[in-house]
């Protein structure tokens, strides 16, 4: 079975069958024009089908580069796709490694969150892998088939605010062990959800705080350890009920 999933070129959330391993769920955007869509789907099928396995080394970026006839900028392209959807790690003056699925991972829902490099280089310096899901459905079929995901992260604001809400309830009823934190400008976003069981238990405010983010990765961090599913502390963050 495979290790990740790939979003097909015609799926709009890059939904994969129930029955899957996946790592990630995530459209290839438009922005990925033909000849980046080709090498993002072939580097990431070889890493799929065991070619280039947990830890290991893939071929500098010149090199593939060359091998897919591409300038260098399109492979660079390709391996910020891949790092920020947890499938590689790139370590300055060591190289582009495949990242171990069995990470524990935090799943971040909306495709705007996950495009804030604050709060991925926060994920990352916590040791922690990135897990893109571009919806709630996705969000939840993440939850489904991976038992790695130690937080949930969620952006709260329009046009998904419904969406956004529906995935924390549903999340809570069905993995109430996996703690869901979210990412909001607003506490009125909050409001539906107050004194219900699906209330967060941490709020991140934007424009990002990024102090307030480094200190629940590192509680999350802390928290994963020795464990692939564990649960935080339930007063993981303290929050005042929307006015």
């Amino acid at each position: 079975m495979s290790m990740f999933c790939a979003p097909s070129a015609h799926s709009v959330h890059g939904s994969c069958p129930s029955d899957s391993t996946m790592d990630v769920r995530v459209a290839i955007k438009d922005e990925l024009g033909p000849r980046t869509r080709r090498v993002y789907e072939t580097v990431r099928g070889r890493i799929e089908r065991g070619a280039w396995r947990p830890g290991d080394k893939l071929p500098p970026h010149l090199e593939l580069a060359a091998e897919f006839g591409v300038a260098p900028m399109t492979v660079r392209q390709v391996l910020a796709r891949l790092e920020a959807e947890g499938v590689i790690s790139r370590q300055r003056g060591r190289g582009t490694f495949v990242r171990d699925p069995r990470v524990p991972a935090v799943l971040i829902i909306g495709d705007e969150p996950a495009r804030n490099g604050p709060l991925l280089g926060a994920i990352k310096r916590g040791g922690l892998r990135t897990i893109v899901a571009s919806g709630a459905a996705d969000g939840l079929a993440v939850l489904a088939d991976d038992p790695a995901v130690v937080l949930a992260l969620v952006g709260l604001s329009p046009p998904v605010m419904g969406e956004s809400a529906a995935f924390l309830r549903a999340a809570h009823d069905r993995w109430s062990d996996v703690p869901t934190a979210v990412m909001t400008p607003t506490l009125a976003a909050l409001t539906d959800l107050y004194a219900t069981p699906a209330w967060p238990l941490a709020i991140v405010p934007l424009p990002l705080d990024v102090g307030r983010l480094e200190r629940l990765m590192r509680l999350v961090s802390h928290a994963s350890l020795g464990a692939t599913r564990s649960r935080l502390p339930h007063r993981l963050g303290t929050s005042a009920p929307p006015a």
